[in-house]
This record gives structure tokens, C-alpha cells and sequence, in this order.
């Protein structure tokens, strides 16, 4: 059996461009690292998010999971320490989220959240604490980032 050298090196051309650029998923979360503190974190996921929003998935959650050392409770979780949290982006929707409970679902959401507004928030150097007065509410948000 002969095989045709261009259709071998097309296979492995796609074989190995296929395994470029993929997220390294942990149970569906994008890990991106461990930060002093929330506010740092959330940037630092937000701004993950602008630098690769091209790159999204047309459709459904892409999730970042981040942990921080610094004791910033979670909002509404009084005496509470989780130090591991998540963005959720659904790009499609314009929908951002955030859980402070890997694992549990979201507790706050923004709608009408596209690029621009990330970086908004990005610049706000607040973190999601911006994300209130920035973004709109998806339903009453009792304890999201209110002072």
C-alpha cells in the first residue's frame, strides 16, 4: 500500500495544530493561577477574558477559576473563607457571572456585558465590585459587591 506524502503531512499538520492553543480545562474550569488577593484575581480574569474574547466559544459558559491568599469574604457569606472562585462569560449572551463556590453555581450575574464593558471593569481597578454600577443586574443581587 503506498500512501500520498502531502495527505500524511496534512494529517499531522492538523494533528498538531489541533493540539495548539487548548485551554487546560479542570472539570470544565479554566485554572488561571493564585493571586494576593480578590480584587487582583478578578482582574487578572477579566483580563483574561478581553485577551482571548475572539478565541471564545460562540455559545455557553467559558468558566476561570482563580484562588487568592488574601481572607476578602465572599459577599452575603458571613464568617465564610473561600478562597477559590470563578467567572463564568457567556459570550453570546453578554452574560457575566461569578461563584464564589467552585462547584456550586453562580450567585451573582451582569447582563449586556460585551468586550467594552469588560475592559470598563478592567479599568475600574475594582475588580467585580464595578460590575454594579458598569454592567446591568441580572436579578436583584442583595449581597453582590454592595457596600
Amino acid at each position: 500500500m503506498r500512501y500520498n506524502g502531502s495527505l500524511i503531512l496534512a494529517c499531522l499538520s492538523l494533528m498538531i495544530l489541533n493540539s495548539c492553543d487548548k485551554d487546560e480545562l479542570e472539570d470544565g474550569y479554566l485554572p488561571i493561577g493564585k493571586f494576593a488577593n480578590r480584587t487582583t484575581a478578578e482582574t487578572e480574569a477579566l483580563k483574561t477574558l478581553v485577551n482571548r474574547f475572539s478565541a471564545l466559544p460562540a455559545a455557553g459558559y467559558y468558566k476561570l477559576k482563580y484562588e487568592f491568599d488574601d481572607v476578602q469574604l465572599a459577599p452575603g457569606v458571613n464568617g465564610s473563607e473561600y478562597h477559590r472562585h470563578a467567572i463564568w462569560y457567556d459570550k453570546a449572551n453578554g452574560q457575566l457571572a461569578v461563584e464564589f463556590d467552585i462547584y456550586s453555581g453562580t450567585s451573582c450575574r451582569w447582563n449586556k456585558v460585551d468586550q467594552i464593558g469588560l475592559q470598563k471593569i478592567i479599568d475600574s481597578k475594582q475588580g467585580l465590585e464595578a460590575a454594579n454600577q458598569l454592567a446591568t443586574p441580572a436579578r436583584s443581587q442583595q449581597y453582590c459587591f454592595k457596600k
